[in-house]
């Protein structure tokens, strides 16, 4: 059936369409609705149901214009840092959100409690920049509930999995080779492994390994505060002042070991600042972490703690 029309009933905004998809004209409630509430609810649900390449570059246009919020890692950006943007559509009990790719395609689709901060709730869905669907499943005031399903780029199921209602995992977690074939069948108590299973390609037991492995500092947490200790050089200034305090630093352990991306998460003092972020670029290579036994990367956040005796 050919899309010709969406209707957005609570705001009475009209967005007609062509056989193809392609926007034709909203009518001028449209607009001032758009206009009035800041580029929040004029029509990004009907923009997306069109979902013709003309109507993503459409909306992709209004991103240009400044006329709707955008984001970079579940917070508001400035346009030229931005990785997505997001636009709401009020409801009759609430907000249903939608983020986009800067490229205009959808990347989540769900509902919120708030129009100020994105309180999760119902049934999400998140989806590559392909159009591919990832993941989905329920939230209850932003914790997971219920099953939630994860996806092969192919389509494939990968993982299913069960949450109670504190958000803990809670009975099977499931993960499947491509074919189908279950690869590992895990049980949880609130949060906690019982037991479980692994298996071949073909289906036969092997050794059981946790599913996810975090990145370790080669020796263990004693040897890292040991490092710290001896590497530390406090600043004399610092030292001089009586400057003492707490540098959170954010690095990726790689699938090699090595230590990337070092970044001051929160600042205590500009010389204190620098001699953290100086110390743990210089760390050693870590024991990378694993995921479902393959070495992925792994952001770490981590504390520098700066105290005179």
């Amino acid at each position: 059936m050919e899309l010709n029309a969406w209707v957005n009933e609570f705001q009475g905004a009209v967005t007609l369409c062509d056989p193809q998809g392609i926007i034709l004209e909203m009518n001028d409630k449209s607009a001032k609705t758009f206009e009035a509430d800041g580029g929040r609810n004029l029509i990004g649900t009907n923009l997306f149901e069109c979902h013709s390449a003309a109507s993503r570059a459409k909306l992709a246009a209004l991103i240009q214009e400044e006329r709707t919020n955008v984001y970079s890692i579940e917070k508001k950006a400035s346009k030229k840092d931005a990785s997505y943007y997001r636009l709401q559509t009020t409801d009759r009990t609430g907000f249903s959100v939608r983020d986009f790719y800067l490229n205009g395609k959808l990347q989540m689709s769900g509902y919120s409690l708030s129009n100020d901060s994105l309180i999760k709730s119902g049934l999400f869905k998140y989806y590559n920049e392909d159009g591919v669907l990832t993941s989905q499943g329920n939230y209850d005031q932003n914790h997971k509930t219920g099953l939630w399903k994860t996806f092969y780029p192919g389509g494939q199921l990968h993982i299913s999995q069960s949450y109670n209602e504190n958000g803990k995992i809670e009975g099977g977690f499931i993960v499947y080779y491509k074919n189908s074939k279950i690869r590992r069948s895990d049980h949880y108590k609130n949060g906690d492994i019982i037991d479980g299973k692994c298996f071949t390609k073909s289906g036969n037991d092997t050794s059981w390994y946790p599913f996810q492995i975090k990145p370790e500092f080669i020796g263990g947490e004693k040897e890292r505060i040991k490092y710290l200790k001896e590497n530390i050089i406090y600043p004399q200034e610092a030292r001089e002042y009586g400057i003492q305090g707490n540098v959170n630093v954010s690095f990726i352990v790689e699938i090699d070991g090595r230590i990337d991306d070092v970044e001051l998460m929160s600042s205590s003092n500009r010389l204190l600042d620098e001699e953290a972020l100086r110390v743990i670029r210089k760390m050693p290579h870590w024991k990378p972490g694993q995921l479902d036994g393959k070495p992925v990367k792994v952001q770490i956040n981590l504390p520098v703690a700066f105290k005179l005796n």
